[in-house]
């Protein structure tokens, strides 16, 4: 059983950003680590539910856990990352065994907060500081003052990156931002409504009734939004023939990539290329 907890005060740094899609110049973030701890003992543990005044962020390394925001519910799977404003009420439910998950908590001042807890939008940027932040976090089973250090400067970038790639994403529930990630991560030929909703927990009807109602759109339409603009990018910059896109995009041979591609965009995948070469 690993269950390390660590408490840190009076640690606090100010890093001086350039917040352009804010409008703001030299705006001011600070930053304090308060707490942290692995766990991989929450076997059928549930939380009451709670609010609290600072930032929290849930790495989910092994296992599933349900997080109720009332009124949605959404499941973190394995890869995860959540992250949790100040005066935000939830509650966590480990449904099974094995859970493995990494509880960081945090005060940051100089940002806006998100209106409702996020999963982190994956990305390059993200990628890395989520990296190095769990390298830090498993070698150093005490956190030193630069360790320290270095986790506040890393907690600061994934929040200030979150917050400017949300702001179109305030605007739609838990729920809607899920399929939005799951389209982003997997964008496979035959991905269906039916794999998408059971990969996130929710009924195909259900999840079409709501992302329709929010987005104006259907999730058949941002699937294929998504294929298309992979696809746009990769006959633009990419080296590889069309045959090599579309087994990249998981089409199944390249007259079904350039039939849906000449649906959507009014020209073959070779006339695209050509177009913009």
């Amino acid at each position: 059983m690993n269950n390390e907890k660590h408490e840190i005060f009076n640690k606090n740094y100010s890093e001086r950003i350039n917040d352009k899609h804010e409008g703001k110049s030299d705006q001011k973030l600070s930053v304090s680590l308060l707490y942290w701890e692995h766990d991989c003992s929450k076997k059928g543990r549930v939380s009451e539910s709670h609010m609290h005044s600072f930032w929290q962020i849930e790495i989910v390394n092994n296992g599933h856990i349900l997080i109720k925001m009332l009124p949605e519910s959404i499941v973190l799977n394995p890869g995860d990352i959540f992250l949790i404003p100040p005066s935000v009420l939830h509650s966590f439910y480990y449904i099974e065994s094995g859970i493995d998950v990494w509880t960081i908590k945090f005060e940051l001042h100089g940002i806006e907060k998100l209106y409702a807890g996020t999963i982190i939008k994956k990305s390059y940027e993200t990628n890395i500081l989520i990296e190095s932040l769990l390298n830090i976090l498993n070698n150093n089973p005490q956190l030193t003052s630069q360790s320290g250090f270095a986790v506040e400067y890393i907690l600061a970038g994934i929040v200030h990156i979150q917050c400017k790639q949300s702001t179109d994403q305030l605007q739609y529930s838990i729920i809607v931002n899920k399929v939005k990630h799951f389209l982003e991560q997997n964008n496979e030929y035959g991905l269906t409504i039916d794999k998408i909703a059971k990969s996130i927990g929710y009924s195909k009807n259900y999840l079409a009734s709501i992302f329709h109602k929010e987005t104006g759109t259907t999730i058949k339409k941002m699937i294929d939004e998504e294929r298309i603009k992979n696809a746009e990018r990769m006959l633009k910059y990419s080296r590889f023939n069309i045959s090599e896109i579309a087994y990249n995009l998981g089409f199944s041979d390249v007259f079904t990539f350039s039939r849906f591609f000449k649906r959507i965009k009014g020209k073959s995948p070779r006339e695209y290329r050509k177009s913009v070469r």
